[in-house]
């Protein structure tokens, strides 16, 4: 636990270039809100205390972050960066170490990133920090001011930038750690801008210049880390950023995304070396698929589901909170849903796991290589034996099992009479 350290979210603005009602930091990126993706990256430093600053909608974004180990900070008014950490002095001012201030709408920043920029800050022995990038196209993004020995000498913002310091490309990412004394006393001493009426955080940073406090400016190398939130169209360039990002991560691990603009893979999900994922498919969080498994196309991996070695889910299959054991197929159009399936099993087209009875979900079992015809449907609970033949087109009742090696058919499925049999009995008729 990083017990010196405080991290504090800014997560009270409007956003009204989102042009929505919904809080900018509860804008969805690749299935979670985007203040989700700060909180959790934070979290992987274990700092002693994570607060979030909310305002405009604090209650949905409270009651989004119910589940997370925050406190709240309430701006009530939303009069600039600067004003937001003030709203936090009475918590956490007067505390040992330092405070990391990061922004809940630079989602794509990552752990090992400000980890890594905590470590430098306290090697320096730095006043205050801040994570810099450098941008092609730097837009409306507060600029970075060097002296001519390179150092750090302000953070300018773009609407009281003059045509030279727009030029500049190096950019302040929002993302600071300050010395607690140092960041809540020169809270105490900034004042609104003349132009907007706001209190800069940014001004913080010129004052400890200005007196001769040592403060340190560390360039990131991929600027995408750096990205904030402003419009719809910042989200989708966040959301091709860590769609690409995540499927590089599972390529160097060794699996195959046959077509990565065209498949989405949510954070988190663990895929084995040697599996191929193609095209159109939607594997959500809390995933995990062995080595050299097949998914897709167009197949939807839901919570809780997995796939052991050699497993393979191909066209328009549905799973949910189900297990596929080694060598498991499950190819075409179907629902596995509270399922679990033992090693070679094949689930024919169409088949069903009809796993709610409308008030309650039930499991379905299907033991090491049974073979399930196409357009069966498994009514929970219920149990298919090791080796056991469901016949296509066959419904099993509730809690009517199907015995190992036992073949059955029909509506409802009942035993299977071998021709021997039916010969004999046709013959005393």
């Amino acid at each position: 636990m990083a017990s010196d350290l405080d991290i504090l979210i800014l997560a009270a603005g409007r956003g009204t270039r989102m042009k929505s009602d919904l809080p900018k930091v509860l804008h969805s990126l690749h299935g979670q809100p985007l203040i989700q993706h700060v909180v959790e990256e934070g979290a992987l430093l274990k700092p002693r205390e994570i607060g979030l600053i909310v305002g405009h909608g604090r209650d949905l974004v409270k009651a989004a972050m119910k589940s997370h180990a925050v406190s709240f900070v309430t701006q009530k008014e939303q009069k600039g960066t600067g004003h937001a950490i003030k709203c936090s002095a009475r918590r956490f001012a007067g505390r040992s170490g330092h405070i990391m201030v990061l922004s809940g709408d630079v989602p794509l920043l990552r752990a090992a990133t400000i980890r890594t920029f905590y470590q430098r800050h306290k090697r320096s022995k730095a006043a205050a920090s801040v994570i810099t990038a450098t941008l092609e196209h730097p837009g409306s993004l507060g600029r970075i001011i060097r002296d001519g020995r390179g150092r750090l000498e302000r953070i300018v913002e773009a609407r009281d930038a003059d045509f030279s310091e727009l030029a500049i490309r190096e950019i302040n990412s929002g993302i600071y750690i300050f010395k607690n004394e140092a960041l809540y006393e020169g809270l105490r001493k900034i004042k609104a801008n003349k132009n907007s009426g706001e209190f800069y955080l940014t001004d913080v940073i010129k004052d400890l210049v200005a007196s001769g406090e040592k403060v340190s400016a560390t360039a990131i190398s991929d600027p995408t880390e750096a990205m904030g939130i402003n419009t719809l169209s910042d989200l989708e360039a966040a959301q091709q950023a860590l769609r690409k990002r995540i499927a590089f991560e599972h390529a160097a691990a060794g699996v195959e995304f046959v077509d990565p603009s065209s498949t989405f893979v949510a954070k988190g999900v663990t895929i084995g070396a040697g599996s191929v994922v193609w095209p159109f498919s939607v594997i959500m969080g809390d995933v995990n698929i062995g080595a050299r498994c097949r998914i897709g196309p167009f197949a939807h991996l839901r919570e809780g589901t997995v796939l052991e070695d050699g497993a393979a889910v191909g066209n328009f299959v549905e799973i949910k909170n189900s297990t596929l054991g080694k060598g498991s197929l499950a190819l075409h159009l179907s629902y596995l849903g509270d399922t679990t399936l033992g090693r070679d099993v094949n689930v024919g087209a169409g088949v069903i796991t009809a796993n709610f009875d409308g008030e309650s979900k039930h499991v379905t079992n299907i033991q090491d290589g049974a073979f399930v015809g196409s357009g069966v449907v498994l009514v929970a609970p219920v149990d298919v034996g090791k080796g056991a033949v469901v016949a296509a087109g066959a419904v099993v009742p509730a809690g009517q099992d199907v015995g190992a090696g036992q073949r059955v058919a029909g509506v409802p499925a009942k035993p299977m009479v071998p021709k021997k049999k039916r010969k004999k009995r046709e013959q005393k008729k």
